[in-house]
């Protein structure tokens, strides 16, 4: 298996990246052993590669909603800050991802995902049934 076979892509969305978001990616990369993971803005991807992504890190308070329910539909975990309340609320209600209060939380959260496949794996697949009511309904975001 290659060396980028191995690394798992986070794909991050928002306006601007939060400080404690940033130094969070900062310290968390450089604990890494053998580059395991890759950063990207939701918007530098193409629908193949977001589908590709191990997660999708919120990374400030806005709602990206259209990102986020892309992500969902692909079963891809969401990680997300506790301060962004809609979107703390949907992890909450839907148990397809974590939230988090700062840059140590944020180490902790990436590092639980990341080494949690199962974990990952059932966030993700909750929050696929959590939007495909609404897709049965007509309703048609438009995609990352």
């Amino acid at each position: 298996m290659s060396e980028a076979a191995l690394r798992q892509l986070i794909v991050c969305a928002g306006n601007r990246i939060a400080a404690a978001c940033a130094q969070a990616m900062e310290d968390f990369s450089a604990s890494q052993q053998g580059n395991r993971c890759e950063f990207s803005m939701s918007e530098w991807l193409d629908e193949t590669q977001f589908r590709q992504a191990a997660l999708l890190w919120i990374v400030d308070d806005s709602q990206p909603w259209n990102t986020v329910h892309f992500a969902l539909q692909n079963q891809i975990a969401l990680l997300v800050p506790a301060d962004n309340i809609p979107m703390r609320q949907l992890c909450i209600n839907a148990s397809c991802g974590v939230f988090f209060q700062d840059a140590a939380d944020v180490r902790a959260c990436l590092e639980f995902l990341l080494t949690n496949e199962v974990a990952r794996t059932r966030m993700g697949a909750n929050g696929r049934a959590y939007v495909t009511p609404y897709f049965h309904q007509g309703f048609r975001p438009i995609t990352a």
